[in-house]
């Protein structure tokens, strides 16, 4: 079974603290990771890393009213993606820009255009979702 993101940054962060401790070059560093298998062509983004209360991975959805455009390792593609599909439908070139729906509650981002001096929401969003690694009954439903 491969290991969760947050396995592999743990494992990841004992074992460096463990060698800051020692006399250990950057290479023995690189050497003692790669033998650990800790090394992988597989970079977690920062914000793939789920919370310390949650259970998985945090994947981000592009959607257009609700209905899903694609689901992405980055909020940073998630927003280029429903961009680009806001202009492949609009005539026009409006500025866009993107802000927190509810910024003390949540990290789902709402695609705003502004045309002359009126700025208006779209219906373009972009909305994190946790991808359990395991069923857990007791969970959320």
């Amino acid at each position: 079974m491969s290991a969760t993101p947050r396995e592999v940054i743990t494992r990841a962060t004992d074992l460096v603290r463990s060698l800051l401790t020692q006399q250990t070059t950057p290479a023995g560093i690189v050497q003692v990771l790669a033998d650990e298998q800790l090394l992988n062509p597989t970079v977690w983004h920062a914000s793939q890393v789920p919370a310390d209360d949650a259970d998985g991975l945090v994947v981000w959805r592009a959607e257009h009213t609700a209905f899903p455009l694609g689901t992405y390792t980055t909020p940073e593609d998630a927003r280029a993606h429903a961009e680009a599909h806001f202009r492949s439908v609009c005539r026009t070139r409006p500025t866009l820009a993107w802000y927190e729906e509810f910024p003390d509650a949540s990290t789902a981002m709402a695609l705003y255009a502004t045309y002359g001096d009126s700025e208006v929401v779209t219906a373009y969003r972009v909305v994190p979702l946790t991808v359990l690694d395991h069923y857990n009954p007791d969970g959320e439903s």
